[in-house]
C-alpha cells in the first residue's frame, strides 16, 4: 500500500470511530522492508502536520458525504476537521453546518468568503498534491 493510500485509509477509519492496525512485517534480520518503511514515513510526515485532525478526535455528526468530492469529518471539541480525500479536485464542498464557521487549512491559509452562503472552499495550490488536505472549522 502506498503512503497516500495508507493516509486515506487512516482518515476513513478514524472518521468512522475505528482503530487502524497496520501490519508491518519485519524481515528475519529485524529490518523493515523499504516499501513498508516508505509508506510509514509518508504517514508520519503527514501526521506531523495534520495530527490535530486525527489524534484525540471523535467522529462528527456524519462520517462523510455521498455527493461531490470525497471527504471525511472528525471533531475535537468545537472544531470540525474536514478531510478532503482528493485535494487535486481543487475545491471542497462545505455542509450547511459549517457555513458560519471560521475556516482554516492546515497550511495556515484562511478561506475567504465572497458571500455568507458560499458552499465551496478552494483548496490552496500547495495542498492539492497532498494525499489528504485538512480544513478546520471552528
Amino acid at each position: 500500500m502506498s503512503g497516500a493510500a495508507l493516509i486515506r485509509l487512516l482518515v476513513d477509519v478514524v472518521a468512522k470511530n475505528g482503530n487502524l492496525l497496520i501490519n508491518v512485517g519485519p524481515a528475519a534480520d529485524g529490518s523493515i522492508p523499504e516499501l513498508q518503511r516508505r509508506a510509514m514515513r509518508e504517514l508520519g510526515t503527514w501526521l506531523e502536520v495534520n495530527g490535530d485532525a486525527i489524534y484525540g478526535t471523535r467522529p462528527w455528526i456524519r462520517m462523510g458525504e455521498r455527493t461531490g468530492a470525497p471527504r471525511r469529518y472528525t471533531t475535537t471539541g468545537a472544531t470540525v476537521h474536514v478531510h478532503a480525500l482528493d485535494p487535486s479536485t481543487g475545491t471542497l464542498e462545505l455542509t450547511e453546518e459549517l457555513l458560519g464557521s471560521d475556516l482554516r487549512w492546515t497550511d495556515g491559509s484562511v478561506v475567504e468568503r465572497q458571500a455568507h452562503d458560499q458552499t465551496v472552499a478552494v483548496i490552496p495550490a500547495g495542498l492539492r498534491e497532498e494525499a489528504v488536505a485538512v480544513l478546520s472549522a471552528g
